[in-house]
């Protein structure tokens, strides 16, 4: 049974945004992609929330990460992934960033797709995280890349930061719904 609450997610109120960089002089030509030949925009205006995990090298035999993204539209839940990351990564910092850019895409995608059956799509979608160093040195110019085996998926996640139409934010882990696709969780928590 699919839930349909078209309500305005409460994540703003909840997540800690950082919005005060500029961006510009680090991409200058960063864009959303939007579809040439889509429909007018009808009806009331929907908002995209992509909630993020990774479970750090749950897999006790490949080492192998989970990722874990929740896709509401408002408040309707309309896509959600939990799937074993391809490489093996040494540090939570990693999993995580990986399965930032892998919600970065999914936000993309969603957001193409909907303006293209005549949604109007606001311009602004949260990614919500629960880790303050990925959301940090994805959000702020002024943070250094440490590890340069993760400069692409740190850079694709810059660059939606740095076009506006994905604001990064952080949330504590007990109210981060992504936990519910990456560990199991009690009946209390997953409720």
């Amino acid at each position: 049974m699919l839930l349909i609450d078209t309500s305005f997610p409460s994540c703003r109120n909840q997540a800690k945004f950082h919005r005060d960089c500029d961006w510009t002089k680090y991409f200058p030509d960063a864009l959303e992609d939007i579809p040439a030949k889509s429909p007018p925009p009808f009806g009331e205006i929907v908002h995209l929330t992509a909630y993020v995990d990774a479970d750090h090298a749950c897999d006790h035999v490949t080492h192998h990460s989970v990722t874990g993204i929740v896709l509401p539209l408002n408040n309707t839940l309309v896509a959600w992934i939990s799937k074993r990351q391809c490489t093996v990564e040494t540090s939570t910092f990693g999993s995580k960033m990986v399965a930032a850019r892998i919600a970065v895409d999914l936000i993309v995608e969603m957001c193409y797709k909907l303006r293209c059956l005549g949604l109007p799509v606001e311009h602004r979608s949260d990614l919500i995280g629960d880790n303050l160093s990925v959301v940090v040195n994805t959000t702020l110019p002024s943070s250094k890349i440490k590890k340069k085996y993760l400069a692409c998926s740190i850079m694709r996640v810059r660059e939606a930061v740095a076009a506006g139409f994905v604001w990064f934010g952080h949330i504590c882990s007990e109210l981060n719904i992504a936990d519910i696709a990456t560990k199991p969780l009690g009946p209390h928590a997953f409720r």
